[in-house]
């Protein structure tokens, strides 16, 4: 797989976050990050961010299968970036929701905008997607 620039500092970004209810009894919910390529454009990546009460593993399946799915994840889905959030997961509801957009937030940072490789952020925040914009949004939360 090729190497991808901005790798690097998505995972120190994800390193900065801390979930206080993580592992806590009612902590039932995850936030996973997907790693996002349209083959027609070697170089443009992007990471997808999402928050789900099921497996994230499972979930991931989901979005392939077209069910409840991130359009960008089912043409765009290449696998789950556990190693980014495993330190974060599980927690409760409202706190995955926030760590969601937060990180959302954090990979649209400038660590990011100064990259030749395009990088797209997709998250709950907005509902249009462009794959063609370096820094593109769309949905990401599961109803």
């Amino acid at each position: 797989m090729t190497s991808i620039g901005w790798m690097p500092a998505a995972r120190q970004a994800c390193r900065n976050f801390r979930a206080a209810t993580a592992g806590s009894r009612n902590a039932k919910h995850s936030v996973y990050i997907v790693l996002l390529h349209d083959s027609r454009f070697p170089e443009r990546w992007g990471l997808y961010v999402g928050q789900t009460s099921r497996d994230p593993d499972w979930r991931f399946d989901q979005h392939k299968l077209g069910y409840k799915a991130s359009g960008a994840v089912r043409r765009f889905g290449v696998h789950l970036l556990p190693e980014l959030v495993e330190h974060l997961n599980p927690m409760q509801q409202w706190e995955s929701l926030e760590l969601e957009a937060a990180l959302a937030d954090a990979f649209r940072g400038r660590a990011f905008r100064g990259s030749r490789a395009a990088i797209s952020v997709r998250s709950a925040s907005v509902r249009r997607v462009s794959f063609d914009a370096v820094i593109d949004l769309v949905v990401g939360a599961e109803k």
